[in-house]
């Protein structure tokens, strides 16, 4: 799945908008190390560092989540099967972040949570323009109806 028009560069600064993490079924009880969704692609800098990743946890489950970058296409894993990689994608694999730390979105009845990872300092190369993401979950949730997770990245450029 493409990702498109979420991703904003100004000067040496891109930033993407939220987005939904495609292909989440809600209502489904996922296991940790499974596909978080479906691997999507993202529009990037040809050469950057992303220096944080900002997750919407609608559902407030606060559950770590790691994106795995790829800079070529790779054959992606099914939303809720077990994680799996071939030794002949992963010679393509940019690096992992995990998003790991939640904040509460307000008091008690407020079941929102925001997950931000900040000075992650993530170089990458993607020479197409494009990051293959590939989402697993290091928990056990179960997304409700209309809450599927959002994440946005914000880095920089290497482009001159």
């Amino acid at each position: 799945m493409d990702i498109d028009n979420v991703v904003t560069v100004v000067g040496k600064t891109f930033a993407t908008s939220f987005f939904d993490i495609p292909g989440i079924v809600t209502g489904a009880a996922y296991a940790s190390g499974d596909a978080f969704g479906a691997k999507f692609v993202l529009p990037v800098p040809k050469a950057g560092t992303i220096n944080t990743v900002l997750m919407q946890d609608l559902d407030g489950e606060g559950i770590a989540t790691e994106l795995w970058l790829f800079n070529k296409n790779i054959t992606g894993t099914a939303d809720n099967a077990a994680w799996a990689i071939s030794d002949a994608d992963m010679q393509y694999c940019e690096g992992v972040i995990t998003i790991s730390t939640f904040k509460d979105g307000g008091a008690a009845g407020v079941t929102n949570k925001m997950g931000q990872e900040d000075n992650i300092g993530k170089d990458y190369s993607a020479p197409e323009g494009k990051l293959y993401i590939q989402c697993v979950t290091r928990g056990a949730p179960n997304i409700a109806a209309a809450n599927i997770p959002r994440i946005a990245l914000r880095g920089s450029s290497a482009e001159v």
